[in-house]
């Protein structure tokens, strides 16, 4: 069943502007394996798709929040599908609710973009139910 579904685009420029100003933000964001496997040509393409995931995945949960940005994981291997791995208080809360995050991520010349859904076992212990889409 699904509980919650989230969006979000980057502008590639904003974001590379970004992390040129603030170079210590990529410590406070990304954990090392992003950073790794982001690490080539198509690295900022590759980060900001990850700030994209990571947003949309704060979305699906309906803005539940309570753990930092670097234990919000969005592990990538090439032509395969992204896997997430949520620690912390919010990785607690979906596995409390035997959900999963499901990422989908993208990116052209100018955007990266990424959808995540908040899939879960049982609506019922989720705010009465209300949230969910079946």
């Amino acid at each position: 069943m699904i509980y919650g579904v989230g969006v979000d685009v980057v502008e590639l420029v904003r974001f590379q502007a970004v992390l040129e100003r603030r170079p210590r933000l990529l410590e406070r964001i990304f954990d090392q394996d992003e950073v790794r496997y982001a690490e080539g040509p198509h690295y900022v393409y590759r980060l900001a798709a990850r700030w994209a995931a990571k947003e949309a995945i704060v979305k699906a949960c309906h803005g539940f929040r309570g753990s930092a940005w670097r234990e919000l994981v969005v592990h990538g291997e090439l032509n395969r599908p992204p896997v997430v791995e949520i620690r912390g208080p919010l990785g607690e809360w979906i596995q409390d609710r035997g959900g999963r995050i499901l990422v989908s991520l993208s990116h052209e010349k100018t955007m990266a973009a990424a959808v995540a859904v908040l899939e879960v076992t049982d609506a019922g212990h989720l705010d009465g139910g209300r949230s969910a889409i079946s």
